[in-house]
C-alpha cells in the first residue's frame, strides 16, 4: 500500500522524518509527503520543551523543528496514493488515517495539541491511528525519560510503532490490555515555566540527599494452598532483604535445587552505576547470610531468568546494554555461569522470561523499538527448543501498552490456566504490579487481560513495586524505597566474595541437538 503522509506547513518534527524511512526500511519504498495550510507548531509548547530539556537534561532528536524543505528533501516523489495518513490540521482531516490521543481508548482527539495535552497532565495516552470512526491500531505509550520533553519524546517513538503496525495489517490491530476506570485524576492544568523550574530544582534536592532509585526485595514464607491470586493477597509479613545502603537487590528470582532454595537478585552498586547478579541461599527461616555475586560482565545485568531443564540449570539475565538475549549455563551452580548461545541478537530487549507451552518454548520480552520507553512494547519470539533457534512472532509487537506490556517474573501455570506478573507503568517506572490471565498464545496471535493490581501499601510500603515470584514455600518481591546517601553503618561491611552457606552443585551440562 502507498502511503502519502499529509502534514500542516511549519509542523514537521523529527519523528516524521524518522516515520519515512522506517516505512521504508518496512515496506520498500518512501512515502511522499504533501503539505497543506495551517499554524504549524505551537510556540508555547516549543517553549516548555526546550525549557524542560535544559532543566533536565534531556537530549532532545524526534521533538526537534524540522523544515518543510528538509522534509520534502527525504521524502518520495508525489505518487499515486493508497493511504493518506493525515497529521494535518482539523480543518484539513477530512479524508485518510488520522492519528487521534485519549486517556482510556474513548473520548479521542486528534492532532499534536491533544498528545501534548494529556502530557501535561502526566498521564500514559492511548493512542490510536483511525479512519473515519474504525480504529486501525491502538496502543498504550510509555514514557520513560523525566519532565513534559522526555515523555513527548519517548511518545513519539511509540507512534512510529503504531503507524507500522497499523500498515502491516488489514483489520484492527487492539494492542492494550489494561483500562484506566481505576486511575486517579491526575489534571494538573497548564504547567508554567515557574513550576518546570520548581520541580527541577526539587528534583535535584532529592538526588542529592536520596539515593534514586534505591529498590529492595522483600520476601515471606507462604501458608501454603490457593490460587496465585490467593496467595498474592496472603497477609503474611514481608521482611526485607537488607543491604548496606551503598547498592540495591531487585528482581528476585528464586530456584529449587537438589541443595536448597536459591534466590538470585540484581545487585547494583551506586557507585558504579552498572548491576551484577547475586545470588544467596534460603534456609528454612529466610536468608542465609548476604547476595553474593555469581555473573559479572561490562554491561548492565538484571532480571536472572533462571530455570532447571535436562537436568542443568540455565539463566537468561537481561543484557540491552549488549543488544542481545543471551543463554547462561551454571557449570558449578551457583558461582560459576558459562555463555553457552546468544538466543537474539540486535534488539535492545528487557526482561526476558521463558515459557514451555504447547510443545514449544515462548519467550516474553519488551523492546525498546526506535527509543522511546523500554516498558511498553511486548515482542514474542518461539523455538522448538529454549536453545533455539528463536523466530519472531508474526504480530509482533503483541502489545503496546505501558500498563501490562514488560514482563514481572515467572509465568504461573494452575488448572490449565497461564498468569503472567506485568509491570504496571502507567503512572511511572515499576509503579504498580498486575497478574495478566494470558487469553491467547499461539503462532499468529496474543491477547492477555488485568485480573489484579497490586500497589505498594501498609504491607509493602514505598513508591513502587514490579517483580513477583515464589518457589520453595517462599514468595519474592521488590520495590523502592527512601535511602539517605549519607548514613553511618551499623556494623562492618561483609566481605563481597562468592562464599555460600551450603556446598556448590555441579550438575550434568546439555548440548544442543542439531
Amino acid at each position: 500500500m502507498r502511503v502519502t503522509v499529509r502534514l500542516a506547513s511549519g509542523s514537521a518534527r523529527r519523528w516524521h522524518v524518522d516515520l519515512l524511512r522506517r516505512i521504508e526500511a518496512r515496506f520498500g519504498y518512501v512515502p511522499a509527503v504533501q503539505f497543506v495550510a495551517g499554524e504549524g507548531r505551537d510556540r508555547a509548547a516549543e517553549a516548555r520543551l526546550s525549557l524542560e530539556a535544559r532543566l533536565f537534561g534531556v537530549r532532545r532528536s524526534l521533538s526537534l523543528a524540522v523544515d518543510d524543505e528538509s522534509l520534502a528533501a527525504v521524502a518520495g516523489p508525489p505518487q499515486e496514493t493508497d493511504i493518506v495518513l493525515n497529521l494535518a490540521p482539523p480543518e484539513a482531516r477530512s479524508v485518510g488515517w488520522r492519528l487521534a490521543f485519549g486517556r482510556d481508548g474513548r473520548d479521542f482527539e486528534t492532532g499534536e495539541a491533544a498528545l501534548l495535552h494529556l502530557l501535561r497532565c502526566r498521564l500514559a495516552p492511548v493512542a490510536a491511528v483511525m479512519a473515519g470512526s474504525r480504529i486501525l491500531a491502538i496502543g498504550r505509550l510509555g514514557a520513560d525519560q523525566p519532565g513534559f520533553t522526555g515523555a513527548f519524546e519517548d511518545a513519539l517513538a511509540r507512534l512510529g510503532t503504531l503507524i507500522e503496525a497499523a500498515l502491516g495489517e488489514a483489520g484492527c490491530r487492539d494492542l492494550v490490555s489494561l483500562s484506566d476506570e481505576d486511575a486517579p485524576d491526575r489534571e494538573l492544568g497548564r504547567l508554567g515555566a515557574a513550576r518546570a523550574v520548581a520541580r527541577a530544582a526539587a528534583e535535584r534536592v532529592y538526588r542529592m540527599f536520596f539515593r534514586s532509585p534505591h529498590w529492595r526485595v522483600g520476601w515471606r514464607q507462604l501458608s501454603g494452598g490457593g490460587s496465585l491470586i490467593e496467595r498474592i493477597n496472603e497477609t503474611g509479613v514481608w521482611h526485607v532483604l537488607e543491604d548496606d545502603g551503598d547498592h540495591f537487590y531487585a528482581d528476585p528470582f528464586p530456584i529449587q535445587t537438589r541443595a536448597g532454595l536459591f534466590l538470585f537478585v540484581e545487585d547494583y552498586p551506586h557507585a558504579e552505576g552498572r548491576a551484577v547478579i547475586s545470588a544467596l541461599q534460603m534456609g528454612p527461616d529466610g536468608p542465609l547470610g548476604r547476595p553474593q555475586p555469581v555473573l559479572t560482565k561490562p554491561w548492565h545485568l538484571s532480571y536472572p531468568f533462571v530455570f532447571s531443564q535436562g537436568g542443568s540449570l540455565w539463566m537468561v539475565p537481561e543484557s540491552s546494554g549488549a543488544g542481545t538475549i543471551d543463554l547462561y549455563r551454571a557449570n558449578d551452580f551457583p558461582a560459576n555461569w558459562v555463555r553457552v548461545a546468544t538466543l537474539v541478537e540486535g534488539v535492545e530487549a528487557s526482561d526476558a522470561t521463558l515459557l514451555h507451552d504447547g510443545g514449544r518454548w515462548w519467550m516474553f520480552a519488551t523492546v525498546r523499538d526506535g527509543g522511546g520507553s523500554w516498558s511498553d512494547t511486548l515482542h514474542l519470539w518461539q523455538a522448538p527448543d529454549f536453545t533455539g533457534p528463536w523466530t519472531p512472532h508474526a504480530a509482533n509487537p503483541v502489545l503496546i501498552d505501558a500498563g501490562s506490556a514488560r514482563p514481572a517474573g515467572r509465568i504461573v501455570r494452575e488448572g490449565g490456566v497461564l498468569w503472567r506478573p506485568v509491570q504496571d507503568c502507567r503512572f511511572g517506572y515499576g509503579r504498580a504490579l498486575g497478574i495478566a490471565r494470558i487469553d491467547r498464545l499461539d503462532e499468529t496471535g496474543f491477547s492477555q487481560s488485568i485480573h489484579a493490581i497490586l500497589r505498594t501499601g501498609p504491607a509493602w510500603p514505598g513508591r513502587r513495586l514490579h517483580t513477583w515470584n515464589e518457589a520453595g514455600g517462599f514468595a519474592f518481591i521488590d520495590g523502592s524505597a527512601l535511602t539517605p546517601r549519607f548514613h553511618w553503618r551499623s556494623r562492618p561491611e561483609e566481605p563481597r566474595h562468592s562464599v555460600f552457606p551450603a556446598p556448590l552443585i555441579h550438575e550434568p551440562n546439555i548440548t544442543r541437538s542439531e
